[in-house]
């Protein structure tokens, strides 16, 4: 895999607020859908708690839930809510998935894939 790079996942309008898309690139599995405020996330498609795929699971409230036990995660990975705890409880810090950030752009859905900080990541091909 070459990494420190932008990859085209998938097209934008593959992406809907209902449902969770899973996709393989590169040999790794990821899960993308859109935040509650319409941003597209990509996660790591595995629950951290049972290794379940979240791609199998639902959008609650722009959030992915696990399709086993139900932990949902934001877009930024955190698990945010964990069911058999309660509502009062929050997840312990370490229930979280890795992030990869994502840009839409010309129609498609583009990932970066690697670990370069923002200011130093290339910018996406201009294609037109």
């Amino acid at each position: 895999m070459l990494i420190n790079n932008w990859y085209v996942a998938c097209a934008s309008s593959d992406v809907t607020a209902n449902k969770p898309v899973r996709l393989r690139m590169l040999g790794c599995s990821f899960v993308l859908f859109r935040t509650a405020g319409g941003a597209v996330s990509c996660l790591a498609d595995v629950c951290p708690h049972r290794g379940a795929a979240l791609g199998d699971g639902e959008i609650v409230g722009g959030e992915v839930a696990c399709p086993y036990h139900g932990w949902r995660f934001g877009g930024d990975g955190r698990c945010t809510h964990i069911p058999a705890l309660g509502p009062e409880v929050t997840p312990p810090k370490r229930a979280r998935i890795d992030c990869y950030p994502t840009q839409e752009k010309y129609g498609w859905i583009w990932t970066f894939l690697g670990d370069l900080p923002e200011a130093k990541r290339p910018k996406i091909p201009d294609l037109f």
